[in-house]
């Protein structure tokens, strides 16, 4: 063999900078080859959308006008990456594979090990990178807010693309020949819809520096329980950390010089404590992967939920007849974003109130994010639905967060429409109309916007006495003490973890 090279492979890790993998892969000197893989497995995944790979091709996109001439040594492809680094193996010399560790869904994991399989025996070390402080196997959490600190305080890495050693010009064509993308996936992967939020490296640090610097977050404790408010006083850049157009140290570093001079420190705090979290639910993920199927607390697994298609079918295309619960379905479908308070509150909805098992709910809403990260979306899906026994059991009441958190029916009127010329109240609760009312305003309730689909009052209690009772449980006070063990750190006051991360 010939024509000996070094490999970078690209994931969701769409960025130039503070990327230790492609810093220690061109300071290596040899040859470099990037890849970025458009895997087949991924539309057999029930969790996968089309909207994700369209996320991934934009932030390519990106990174190619950023640097056009680094972006000539990565081959963007589609096929089964065994079959792509098989190949390369045999037709190559390959010396060393470079990537982040990747915490994803079970096909990723069943493709990482046995590409581990493959180069193995190939003797090829791949070397992987943790990935935003998320280590790979730990038994125990005991050290690991340390370990988070110090990797968000220690210096970028910063990458100089102009040392990239480039492969032959030849190697390209005759990979891009084999394994390129079909004309059909890049039509589809062109395609951006315009509800949904650019990304890309980019425009990332555009909208960091402008949220920090125009001091956009000085209402976040605020209205970031609020659907409408919150899509602008939010940060937003959750998709560009689910795609890794910007690493959570970049953000978390910048974030923490501002807080220095911030007038509004407490919102800002309140910010920085969520990218804590991020990481947080990712490492839980990475430690319990069986929680994409299975409760995290087995002892629930003796609640059976009798399925029903018409109340999930009812769910999924907000016709439930309870308008935040329809505005939100409706929102996140079209835009990709809902808050997190609206998502907890849907997700409620189905599990508690519709009584339905949460996994098909889970793998519907994990198609309509486009932020979606598995290490958070499945953890947070069963703290939601109840099921971790170490987590509150919280049922949320659909009119209550409507009168609470869309005061004035802006979220509703946005997703809603066929409420909007209705006086405030009945936009909330549209079954208070009286005919008279129907007639002057021309609406016709159970016609023109559907009836509740359930009584949330009987639900509700139904919901909180068999959950609450199941949790007193022996059962679940047994497994609840392992998962304690293995999933929390000493630190157990939040306001004290808030502290303690930002004092660096």
């Amino acid at each position: 063999m010939s024509d000996s090279l070094n490999l970078i492979w690209f994931k969701r890790d769409l960025r130039w900078q503070d990327h230790a993998p492609l810093k220690a892969a061109i300071e290596n000197g040899k040859p470099l080859l990037g890849l970025f893989i458009f895997e087949d497995f991924y539309p057999q995944d029930p969790s996968w959308s089309l909207r994700h790979w369209q996320a991934q091709f934009q932030s390519l996109v990106d990174m190619k006008r950023g640097q056009e001439k680094a972006f000539e040594n990565i081959l963007v492809l589609q096929g089964e990456a065994q079959e792509i680094f098989q190949h390369l193996s045999q037709a190559r010399s390959i010396q060393t594979v470079y990537s982040y560790q990747e915490t994803g869904g079970n096909q990723s994991y069943d493709r990482d090990k046995a590409l581990t399989e493959l180069f193995n025996k190939a003797e090829i070390p791949w070397l992987e990178f943790e990935n935003n402080a998320v280590q790979r196997g730990l038994k125990n959490r005991r050290l690991w807010d340390e370990n988070w600190q110090d990797h968000m305080s220690q210096p970028l890495d910063e990458v100089d693309t102009e040392s990239w050693v480039s492969p032959k010009k030849q190697i390209l064509i005759e990979i891009k020949q084999k394994f390129g993308i079909s004309p059909t996936l890049q039509n589809e992967l062109k395609i951006w819809p315009s509800q949904f939020q650019k990304v890309g490296e980019s425009l990332g640090r555009d909208r960091l520096e402008q949220y920090l610097q125009q001091r956009l977050y000085k209402n976040y404790g605020a209205k970031i329980g609020q659907p409408h408010e919150s899509r602008f006083s939010c940060s937003r850049l959750s998709p560009f950390l689910a795609w890794g157009n910007l690493s959570l140290r970049q953000v978390f570093q910048a974030a923490v010089a501002e807080l220095e001079c911030s007038p509004h420190q407490r919102d800002l705090r309140a910010f920085i404590s969520r990218l804590h979290w991020h990481s947080h639910f990712v490492q839980k993920f990475e430690m319990e992967e069986r929680m994409e199927f299975e409760n995290l607390n087995p002892a629930f697994n003796s609640l059976h939920k009798k399925q029903e298609p018409q109340l999930f079918l009812a769910w999924k295309n907000g016709q439930t007849g309870y308008p935040l619960v329809d505005a939100c379905i409706r929102a996140v479908c079209e835009t990709g974003y809902l808050n997190f308070r609206m998502r907890a509150m849907v997700v409620s909805f189905l599990c508690h109130h519709l009584w339905q098992d949460w996994q098909e709910g889970s793998r519907f809403m994990a198609k309509q994010f486009l932020d979606y990260i598995p290490g958070i979306h499945y953890p947070q899906f069963q703290m939601q639905n109840g099921c971790t026994g170490i987590n509150t059991i919280r049922i949320y009441n659909p009119i209550k967060q409507s009168l609470e958190k869309d005061v004035e029916a802006k979220f509703i009127d946005a997703w809603v429409p066929e409420l909007k010329n209705l006086p405030l109240a009945f936009k909330h609760q549209p079954w208070l109309i009286t005919p008279m009312e129907e007639a002057l305003y021309d609406f016709h309730y159970g016609h023109d916007y559907p009836k509740q689909i359930i009584d949330i009052a009987l639900t509700g209690t139904k919901a909180r006495d068999i959950l609450w009772a199941l949790r007193k449980t022996e059962a679940v006070k047994s497994q609840n003490q392992s998962i304690l063990l293995k999933h929390t750190t000493a630190i157990r006051d939040p306001k004290q973890r808030s502290r303690k991360i930002i004092r660096k």
